[in-house]
Order: structure tokens, then sequence, then C-alpha cells
């Protein structure tokens, strides 16, 4: 016998957008339970689902070893950003959708624990197991945006026994309205302008738990948001508090001089020096 449940009570799901087209992710809470969204969780499936949004086709990508599922999701929004859109310009809602999928599962089935909301995990009464080889090091993720949500991070210092907390904030979307703001002659922060709204309500306790912060909060000027940091630890009374800046990341005056192309059209993009507004690097993928 089988019961029926949405996709969400046994996975999570993130999701955005690269011009017209959306990815999601499905991750299984349990890595049990990869087999069952591997299965369940199929191309047709989600053609299903999304219906006439979607116009173009649909790829899925197996990551058995992270019990997920990534989508590559076609002509979902049409055009991105740049254009107003009938559904949602940055495919944030998809993830949403995509967890109303109904699946079924055997009658009875016990829930699983959620490994996916872990990080909130052990509470202040608990002790982290030991390891008993290698060295062992908690991560909490407190963003995954400019505009997320406040309250994880605090939740993730008083709870989640962390050695580090991150936030990411930094993203094309982000980085495109500083320049523009520029380029207008707006005034505008270099830096992300939540960055004392965020890490001011945790600086203390992360500064008293021996948490360390990682941030790219700095966008256009890590020196600049460093000093701000300085600044609001001093007024605060933390003491001893060592912030460091990584710089590197701007690299309009050097991306003409790199002998590179463009993905879409492999022109040379020392060809466009004289349309390029800006360039930044600011993630790093190594294999």
């Amino acid at each position: 016998m089988t019961t029926t449940i949405t996709l969400r009570e046994v996975a999570h799901s993130r999701s955005g957008e690269k011009g017209n087209s959306s990815m999601i992710s499905v991750i299984a809470y349990d890595l049990a339970d990869y087999e069952l969204l591997r299965q369940q969780v199929t191309v047709s499936a989600v053609e299903a689902l999304f219906g006439s949004i979607t116009k173009g086709s649909i790829e899925r990508y197996e990551v058995p070893r992270n019990g997920a599922l990534n989508f590559v999701v076609h002509e979902v929004l049409e055009g991105g950003r740049s254009r107003t859109l009938a559904f949602e310009e940055s495919g944030k809602a998809l993830s949403s959708l995509m967890l109303t999928l109904p699946i079924t599962v055997p009658e009875g089935r016990r829930p699983r624990k959620r490994i996916g909301h872990s990080a909130i995990e052990p509470k202040t009464n608990e002790s982290v197991p030991e390891q008993t080889e290698g060295k062992r090091i908690r991560l909490g993720s407190a963003t995954a945006w400019s505009r997320d949500r406040f309250g994880p991070a605090e939740a993730l210092v008083e709870r989640g026994a962390l050695d580090y907390i991150c936030f990411e904030s930094m993203s094309e979307v982000t980085m495109s309205a500083v320049q523009a703001a520029k380029e207008d002659g707006h005034s505008t922060l270099p830096y992300d302008p939540y960055l004392i709204d965020r890490l001011g309500p945790i600086l203390k306790a992360c500064k008293d738990k021996g948490i360390k912060i990682i941030s790219n909060q700095g966008w256009m000027d890590p020196d600049a948001a460093a000093l701000r940091l300085q600044s609001f630890a001093e007024q605060e009374g933390i003491k001893g508090l060592k912030i460091a800046a990584v710089r590197g990341g701007i690299l309009t005056d050097e991306i003409t001089g790199l002998g590179l192309s463009f993905l879409e059209t492999d022109s040379k993009i020392s060809d466009s020096s004289e349309v390029i507004v800006s360039a930044e690097a600011y993630g790093v993928c190594q294999q």
C-alpha cells in the first residue's frame, strides 16, 4: 500500500536564473530517499507540473553523492531579468513550485530526520558527536542572496554549534545594480547595504564563541566593508576582532587583456572593450 505526499516532505529545493533558463536543485533530507527522488522526480513529471509556463526542454542531472537532482529548465523566464516577465524574473519561486510535486511512499512510512535542517541542531544543551578520524568542522549557510531572510543567521549562531557561518550576497543582479547606479551618477555603497544589518546582531556572539564569519558582502570594495565593520565593532565595544578583506575580484581594467572569449558567441572580449561596463569575479569552482 502507498500514500501520496508532496515532495517538500522528503526534500528541499533551490532555484535561480541564467537568462531565459532556470536551474532547480532538489536535495533529499536523507540520502536514503535519493532513490525515491531518482525514480519519481523525472523530466516528464516536472514537465507535467510546470505545464504551459515552460516553453523549452528540461534536462536532469543526477548527483547521488549529494542525494540531489539538478534540473535545467529552458525558456521558462521569458527573457530573464532583462524583460518584464509573465512568471517571476529571478526563478527563485520555481523551487517552491517544484516542492508541490506529488510523490508516493509506502503507507505508514515514518518521517526521516531532515538533514537539510540540521544546521540549527544540536540545541545548546547538546554536544556535537566526536569525529573519530580526520578534522570535522560545522558550516552554517545564513544567506543565499542579498535579500535573503535575516533570522536564520541568529538561530545558527545561537544553536548551530558552528565553526564557520557563511553569507552569500553577490549576484549578477546585485553587481549590475551598483554599476548602473554609478553610471547614472547616483551615490551608492560599494558593498552590501545590509552588511551591518546582517552581521551586527551576531558579531559579538561569534567573537565570544569563536565562530568565523565568511562573507562576500564586500562586493565592489571589500576594504571599505572591512573598515565599516571595524568601526561598528569599536562602537559596540567588541575588542580583538580580526577582519580580513580579500581583493582582486574587480577585473574591469584587466578583462580585455586576458585573452578570453564570450561563451555565447566565441568572439574575443577584447573586441568589445568600448562597451564593457564592468567585470567582476565572485565565485571560484575548483576540482
